[in-house]
């Protein structure tokens, strides 16, 4: 289903937001943050799409885009199958729609969706968030979309226009996997995701016999680049040494059963509580409370949750190597995602807490309000002005 909104004003872009249907995780927090920003500018004129033969999905569609532009939407359809590939040209002709209605056509959630492509890519910008599809370590965690990626990304990211990309670690990396030169891509970092619903009280910890700094946490799908076994090794070492003070770990992201080493991993190690698909105000709630907050990744494309738990105050641990390093600086506490005894001596250290800890806690929220998804709107639409003009 094609479906869009129009509005009287300068710039008509097409916005892609068929990613809010994915549910809650990073794409769709960051898509559902920056459409509440472009939506109120008046320089826009925002028309918004969505691929699916889904009742189901176009459902989600309409009610999450009502929460975000109001009730008064106007929606025309057009249905098409939701893994339509591009091997005939015959069916790039006759499914694919007319680019040109439209100044710039958004995608911000890795590529343009095959069953419904624009008819030309010229006035096209991809927001490509990270390559890890593209590394040799990857470990299928979604084939399907992998393959997508891999045989879509490349042509397509050579036709756009430009490439959107988060952080000044993924620019390198769109560079070295795709070959598309720096000066097509443009870093612009994301933020905290924080909106009013976050500052509404919640009882999770009451619901989870948890009291405030009795507890660390970890916030990110249970995936294998998330380097959860590490991890919850350290956390293990951590509860075996003379520093543990009875603290639990608690887990705050969607279990992933194909992957049952990590599986395995989380329902053995000790004093772990696991949490899914919580509301926004309940994980507000766990970071604000927590002794210590961990993102031990391998490989991030920005890092959002690292920059949540700065805002709100608590130590962070992050794994050095990626685009974390641009957020973390001095402030948070990185180490190497292979050091077991590093993160291990770090959960102590965050126990601990003292004069240091408090210094880099404040360092880090100061370092947190550099960013906001208003900052970057205002960036985005500075730059597809500059990319009209260019163009013009």
């Amino acid at each position: 289903m094609l479906i869009w909104q129009e509005f009287e004003t300068e710039m008509k872009i097409f916005f892609d937001a068929t990613s809010l249907c994915w549910g809650y995780s990073g794409i769709p927090v960051y898509v559902r943050q920056i459409l509440r920003q472009l939506a109120v500018n008046p320089e826009i004129d925002l028309h918004f799409g969505l691929k699916s033969a889904s009742l189901k999905s176009h459902c989600l569609y309409r009610k999450f885009l009502a929460e975000i532009l109001g009730d008064k939407i106007e929606y025309h359809r057009i249905l098409l199958p939701g893994r339509l590939g591009w091997h005939s040209r015959l069916l790039h002709k006759y499914f694919s729609f007319n680019a040109r209605k439209y100044d710039l056509m958004f995608y911000p959630a890795l590529f343009a969706p095959c069953c419904a492509a624009p008819s030309d890519f010229s006035n096209t910008i991809l927001t490509v968030h990270d390559m890890f599809p593209f590394h040799k370590d990857n470990h299928n965690e979604d084939a399907v979309l992998n393959n997508l990626l891999k045989s879509n990304l490349p042509w397509q990211s050579e036709q756009a226009m430009a490439i959107f990309t988060d952080s000044e670690f993924s620019k390198k990396e769109i560079n070295k996997y795709l070959g598309i030169s720096l000066e097509k891509i443009y870093a612009i970092p994301l933020a905290a995701q924080w909106s009013d619903c976050a500052f509404i009280p919640s009882d999770i910890l009451q619901k989870n016999s948890l009291s405030a700094r009795s507890y660390f946490l970890a916030v990110s799908t249970l995936l294998p680049h998330k380097n959860y076994i590490t991890l919850f090794t350290a956390f293990k070492k951590y509860q075996q040494s003379t520093n543990y003070a009875g603290e639990k770990l608690v887990v705050v992201g969607k279990r992933k059963e194909q992957f049952k080493d990590i599986c395995d991993a989380l329902d053995t190690t000790p004093n772990v509580i696991h949490l899914q698909n919580i509301p926004e105000n309940d994980l507000r709630t766990l970071y604000e409370n927590s002794k210590g907050f961990f993102l031990v990744s391998k490989l991030e494309g920005f890092g959002i949750p690292l920059l949540e738990a700065m805002s709100c105050k608590v130590p962070a641990c992050y794994g050095k190597g990626s685009s974390m390093d641009e957020i973390g600086r001095d402030a948070a506490y990185g180490v190497d995602p292979n050091d077991i005894d590093g993160i291990a001596e770090t959960f102590g250290l965050f126990s601990a807490g003292g004069k240091g800890v408090d210094h880099r806690v404040e360092q880090a929220y100061n370092i947190s309000q550099e960013y906001s998804y208003e900052k970057t709107a205002n960036i985005y639409i500075h730059t597809y002005k500059k990319l009209l003009n260019r163009q013009s």
